[in-house]
């Protein structure tokens, strides 16, 4: 029997486009893929959600990568919620759950700074019953440690669970885990899939 749905934040229930976001900021398109690949290259958008290393620390990897951008890269990253966008359908989907019965949760690779970057785009937040971020937890997903932790947390059985993520490795590590896992690819796609299974 399910009981718990729980969702990841960004491509589910917000969206986002880091490509889009820093080729409107430079239309030097040389700046912009330099830009982009200090910020997200080689993992280094991976540390800010594991909330380990400090914001210095963060902004110097960022900037050794490309050090001639210094000034955009750092303006890029501390303007990154502009590139957040809310998705129409996620409170009502959230609270049709809950109507429902279920316990709504979010597991989601996510930074302090994405959040105080655009709060607005997680007004969904206070409608859940609660999860867990990456930078909380100091794990990410899909290492299945941090599975184990959202479970421990809520005292849930994994069987009990369906989990929706838009990346594969994430709904693999899930189900390898014992939940009942879902690639997200649209709204629609999405709730059919999971009326299946309930």
């Amino acid at each position: 029997m399910i009981k718990t749905i729980i969702f990841d934040i960004g491509k589910v229930l917000m969206d986002y486009d880091f490509d889009a976001f820093v080729h409107q900021l430079y239309q030097d398109r040389e700046i912009a893929e330099g830009v982009t690949n200090a910020l997200f290259g080689d993992g280094r958008w991976d540390e800010v959600d594991r909330g380990v290393l400090s914001d210095c620390e963060l902004r110097a990897s960022f900037v050794n990568a490309a050090p001639q951008w210094e000034k955009e890269i750092l303006y890029a990253y501390e303007h990154i919620g502009d590139g957040f966008y809310p998705m129409p359908y996620a409170k009502d989907w959230i609270c049709e759950l809950k109507e429902r019965g279920f316990q709504v949760l979010y597991l989601s690779n996510y930074s302090t700074h994405a959040m105080a970057s655009n709060w607005k785009v997680l007004d969904f937040l206070p409608l859940m019953d609660g999860g867990v971020f990456s930078c909380d937890a100091k794990l990410l997903k899909p290492d299945l440690a941090i599975y184990a932790w959202i479970c421990q947390k809520y005292d849930l059985i994994p069987s009990e669970c369906v989990f929706f993520d838009d990346k594969q490795e994430n709904v693999d590590a899930a189900a390898a885990y014992g939940m009942h896992a879902i690639t997200f690819a649209d709204y629609a796609q999405a709730k059919r899939s999971l009326e299946e299974l309930l």
